[in-house]
């Protein structure tokens, strides 16, 4: 399976960042599963800070659909049924339904999983 992550990771302007470019989550799940990236991420970018960290592929959908309910928008340009074989759903289903987030968001973090059932 090709991984698209790495079309950018050559360029860090390319990069998204919690709190930056999305909303942080680190309030919800802190680390869980967040890992330190540095090294890994310099075979692509030379000038990557120390102690950049990244999100596994759960997490980073997480987050996506987190950042985006928040915001009331559809998640854009993925659909669970698309990445159904690289993420564990019902970890991420654990997480949205013990985190403390309104109902409402819940349900709609939730939904994303459904539309595309």
């Amino acid at each position: 399976m090709a991984d698209w992550h790495s079309q950018v990771l050559t360029d860090p302007k390319y990069w998204l960042w919690s709190g930056r470019h999305l909303t942080a989550t680190n309030h919800l799940l802190g680390n869980e599963d967040v890992y330190d990236a540095t090294e890994i991420l310099r075979r692509y970018a030379l000038d990557t800070p120390d102690n950049t960290f990244a999100a596994g592929y759960d997490r980073a959908v997480f987050d996506l659909i987190h950042h985006f309910t928040q915001k009331g928008k559809p998640v854009p340009n993925i659909q669970y049924k698309d990445i159904d074989d690289a993420i564990d759903a019902e970890r991420i289903k654990r997480w949205i339904e013990v985190v403390d987030l309104p109902a409402a968001q819940k349900a709609a973090m939730l939904d994303w999983f459904r539309h595309c059932e």
